[in-house]
C-alpha cells in the first residue's frame, strides 16, 4: 500500500508525523500470515510505503515553525493508493486557491488515488470540486465557515468520520487517529485495527463530534442588531428569552428580526438559545458536583426529564455519561 501524507505550510507536524507512527506501528506489530493461508494462494498483506510530498518537492514550514522535507513532489510515480490531507492552522484560503495543489489533488483522484483528509484537509477535497453532491465532515468548529464556502457539499459535523469510497473526511485535529485505524481495517483487517487501536490507548468506537463541540456560534456576520442580540443572550440565557424581547432588543420588528437573525446565525433564536443554554450545563458538569436537577434551573429551564432529552440530542451522551468522560479532576 502506497501512502502519502501530503505536507503543506502551516500544517500540524503531528498531521504528518501522527498517521505514519500509526501506519509504522500497525506494520511493526503485524502478524505473519498462516502457512495455510499461501497455500491456498492468498498473499499476506504487504507493508504501508509512507512518504510525504509537498506539491511541488521543496521544504514547508509547518505550524509552530517545524520544516518538513519531503521525499517527493505529490505528482511523483507511483501514484498512492491513499493520500492523506491534514489539519491546517489559520487562514486555509491560500491553499484553496492553489491552482496547482488542487488540479494534483483532481489528477489523483482520476487515476484511483482514495483521498483522505481530517479537520481542515477536507477544505481542499471540496475546493477541490470532488466533494460537490455528497457527504463530508470537517472539524465542528470550522462546519460554518465551509457551509458558507461549499454550499454544493452535503456537511455533517456531527459525524467523525465519512467514507464515499473514493475519499474519506475525518473530523478534528486528532482525528487522523480514527482515519489511520478506519484505513488499517479497510486495507489490512478490523483484527488488526483493534490491536493497533489496544496498543496506543485509543478508542477505536468515537462516531460522533458533538461530544467534544462547544461553542462555535456566528459572529463575523456584520449585522450589529443582531449581534447585539447574541450577546444580550450571552449574558441573560437562564433568564425567560421571547422573541419579543430578543426584537426590542435590536430595535427590529419580530418578522424581520426572525429573518435577520436566521440569515445571521444559520439557526433560528430558539435553537440559538437551546445551544447557549446546553453549553451552559456542560461547563457546570465538567466544573461542579452539581446534580442535574439542580443544573437544569440554573440554566433556565424547569423540567429536567425534557432537558436531559434535549441534551443528550446535542451531545449525543447523557448528562452523568458526559461528566464521566469531560469532568476535570478534582484539586487537592
Amino acid at each position: 500500500m502506497q501512502i502519502a501524507i501530503l505536507a503543506l505550510d502551516g500544517c500540524l507536524h503531528s498531521g504528518i508525523t501522527g498517521p505514519r507512527d500509526m501506519f509504522m506501528v500497525a506494520d511493526a506489530r503485524q502478524q505473519p500470515a498462516p502457512p495455510a493461508a499461501h497455500s491456498e494462494g492468498h498473499d499476506a498483506p504487504g507493508p504501508f510505503l509512507v512518504s510525504v510530498r509537498s506539491v511541488d518537492g521543496t521544504p514547508v514550514q509547518t505550524f509552530g515553525g517545524v520544516p518538513v522535507e519531503p521525499d517527493a513532489p505529490l505528482l511523483t510515480t507511483p501514484n498512492p493508493d491513499v493520500l492523506i490531507l491534514p489539519a491546517i492552522l489559520g487562514d486555509i484560503s491560500r491553499h484553496c486557491r492553489n491552482t496547482a495543489l488542487l488540479s494534483a489533488l483532481r489528477t489523483l483522484h482520476a487515476k484511483g488515488t482514495v483521498m483522505a483528509s481530517f479537520c481542515a484537509g477536507a477544505f481542499l477535497l471540496a475546493a477541490a470540486g470532488l466533494l460537490d453532491g455528497r457527504e463530508a465532515t470537517t472539524h465542528w468548529n470550522l462546519a460554518a465557515d465551509f457551509r458558507e464556502r461549499f454550499p454544493k457539499v452535503h456537511l455533517r459535523a456531527e459525524r467523525m468520520l465519512v467514507d464515499g469510497g473514493d475519499y474519506l473526511c475525518a473530523g478534528g485535529v486528532t482525528a487522523y487517529l480514527d482515519l489511520t485505524l478506519y484505513l488499517i481495517s479497510r486495507y489490512r483487517s478490523p483484527q488488526e485495527a483493534a490491536h493497533v487501536a489496544r496498543l496506543m490507548l485509543i478508542d477505536p468506537h468515537r462516531e460522533h463530534q458533538t461530544p467534544y463541540s462547544l461553542g462555535g456560534y456566528r459572529t463575523n456576520h456584520g449585522d450589529k442588531a443582531i449581534l447585539r442580540v447574541q450577546q444580550w443572550l450571552e449574558a441573560h440565557y437562564a433568564e425567560p428569552c421571547p422573541v419579543s424581547a430578543l426584537a426590542a432588543e435590536a430595535c427590529l420588528g419580530e418578522r424581520t428580526f426572525l429573518r435577520r437573525f436566521r440569515a445571521a446565525t444559520g439557526e433560528s433564536p430558539k435553537a440559538y438559545l437551546q445551544r447557549l443554554r446546553t453549553d451552559a450545563a456542560r461547563r457546570l458538569l465538567e466544573s461542579t458536583p452539581l446534580s442535574f436537577e439542580e443544573i437544569t434551573p440554573a440554566v433556565g429551564y424547569v423540567d429536567a426529564t425534557s432537558f436531559r432529552r434535549m441534551f443528550r440530542q446535542h451531545t449525543g451522551l447523557t448528562p452523568g455519561q458526559y461528566r464521566e468522560r469531560f469532568a476535570l479532576p478534582a484539586s487537592g
